[in-house]
């Protein structure tokens, strides 16, 4: 077993005061959604309806599907780009 260092060596390494020109921490940017509210809401009427329509024994209505479908790609602006 080596004996143990003395302490008349130098550490390996220097320690530093702490720097004192860092500029301050910048607070935490805020979370933004990645939709609207209109188009979340939106989203949200969609699915209470077609659980509405599951939990009545209606099942899924096709015909209700293309008319959401629509209604969203005017919302969006999308009928523009088609």
């Amino acid at each position: 077993m080596p004996p143990p260092p003395s302490p008349a060596r130098s550490m390996p390494f220097q320690l530093q005061p702490p720097a004192t020109n860092l500029a301050p921490p910048r607070p935490p940017q805020p979370q933004t959604a990645p939709f609207s509210s209109e188009f979340l809401s939106m989203i949200q009427e969609m699915i209470r309806i077609e659980v509405r329509n599951y939990m009545s024994g209606s099942g899924f209505d096709p015909r209700a599907d293309s008319a959401v479908h629509a209604a969203t790609k005017r919302m969006m602006g999308m009928a523009k780009i088609e």
